[in-house]
């Protein structure tokens, strides 16, 4: 696939380009496949102290909104090496790991367990760590109760948590 790239606008911290996706036929033609808008964001160099914390740049937080005591997600891209962070709008969010069977139907049960608890789930993540033996579920969820509390309530149902902490 061949991209073409021509700026179409630009706006306080970052560039816009308007990328047209072309694709070579069997012929040797090009066929347009699409059109895709791409913001390229300001770069910022930022030290990483000696417990691994950064400081994001003032006019970053700005732009996301982001203040004191906030919560966001912070994602590795493994396969490109590189950080994503994203204003976690939600509040009172509990981040739970739960241990599992690794078996088919584990992770049904613990879910089902989490709905009769009424619990909001908001984004979670599951792993074998020890293959056809253990697994592990991460989740982060929206829930009023303490972490303690919410971890005695799924042990009461059978579900084995690891740990239970709030954001």
């Amino acid at each position: 696939m061949i991209v073409e790239k021509e700026p179409i606008n630009a706006c306080r911290f970052r560039q816009s380009w308007k990328f047209l996706l072309r694709q070579v036929t069997p012929s040797g033609a090009f066929k347009i496949t699409g059109c895709v808008n791409v913001s390229m964001s300001k770069l910022e160099l930022v030290r990483i102290d000696s417990r691994g914390r950064i400081v994001l740049p003032q006019h970053f937080r700005e732009l996301l909104g982001l203040h004191e005591d906030d919560s966001a997600y912070v994602t590795l891209d493994e396969q490109n090496h590189r950080i994503w962070i994203s204003p976690a709008a939600e509040k009172n969010l509990v981040n739970v790991e739960i241990m599992l069977e690794d078996e088919p139907g584990s992770l049904a049960q613990a879910a089902t367990v989490l709905a009769r608890l009424k619990v909001d789930l908001v984004s979670t993540e599951s792993h074998s760590t020890l293959r056809g033996k253990q697994a592990a579920w991460r989740i982060i969820a929206k829930d009023s109760r303490s972490p303690s509390q919410l971890k005695a309530e799924l042990e009461k149902h059978g579900v084995k948590v690891k740990s239970a902490r709030r954001f």
